[in-house]
């Protein structure tokens, strides 16, 4: 029989998030990010991805002619 501690483990779950932004992000913003996204249990964090310039952003009808900047998070 297991113990419960074992059982407790065994259910530990991963939440997976996108963070979108739109417009160009300064260069040290995502290594910013990454460090203020620590204190919240991370397990994985992807490198940014960008879309090429849009005429209006699906995420941000009240920007036009953006860019999107995404990272996908998984915290604990």
């Amino acid at each position: 029989m297991k113990h419960f501690k074992e059982y407790l483990a065994e259910s530990e779950r991963t939440y997976h998030y996108r963070i979108k932004m739109v417009g160009d992000t300064p260069p040290n913003f995502l290594k910013d990010l990454e460090d203020q996204m620590q204190q919240f249990d991370v397990v994985k964090i992807s490198g940014p991805k960008t879309t090429p310039v849009q005429l209006k952003p699906a995420d941000f009808p009240a920007f036009e002619n953006d860019r999107v900047t995404s990272v996908d998070v998984e915290f604990r």
